[in-house]
This record gives structure tokens, C-alpha cells and sequence, in this order.
């Protein structure tokens, strides 16, 4: 019977083989896919791979409360401040 030493030592040739039998394969699945996509010009979409959206910049404040001194984009709900009020006296210049 192989002694414990012995063992753990059988188990990390065998994940050392594991590893570079992964990389081997995984690196030929890769060049297969990358084939195929240029092959049939697939795109992330057609794949339904999620595609990261950029973050937006927030709208620039186009109306500012004079007393708070709160901006609003002109986008959304309007605020208490300039509800029923003429929006061009609250115009940022």
C-alpha cells in the first residue's frame, strides 16, 4: 500500500497533467471557435453573449432653482421647484 508522502505526490503529477492537459485543449477549442466565427462572421449577439453597456453620462443640468440652488436635466419628473412655473426663468445660461 503507497504511504500517504507517496500519494500526495501522485496527486500533484496528476494535477500538473490536468493542468497542461486543460491548456492544451482549451487553446484548440479556442482556435476552433475563432474559425467558426470568422468563418460564418458571427457577432457576440448572434452567439447571445450579454454585451456590457458603457456607462451613460449623466445628462448635463439645464434648469437650476436660484434659491437651492438644485439643477434639474430636463429629463424625468419634474421637481416641486419648477412645477407649473415658466421653465425659462429657471434656464442655466
Amino acid at each position: 500500500m503507497a504511504t500517504y508522502k507517496e500519494l500526495v505526490a501522485q496527486r500533484d503529477q496528476l494535477d500538473a497533467q490536468i493542468e497542461k492537459a486543460l491548456a492544451t485543449e482549451r487553446a484548440k477549442v479556442i482556435a476552433e471557435v475563432r474559425e467558426k466565427i470568422e468563418a460564418f462572421d458571427l457577432t457576440a449577439r448572434d452567439l447571445g453573449i450579454a454585451i456590457r453597456r458603457r456607462n451613460k453620462p449623466k445628462p448635463e443640468a439645464v434648469y437650476q432653482d436660484p434659491k437651492s440652488g438644485a439643477v434639474w436635466s430636463g429629463r424625468g419628473r419634474e421637481p416641486g421647484w419648477i412645477k407649473g412655473k415658466d421653465r425659462n426663468r429657471f434656464l442655466i445660461k
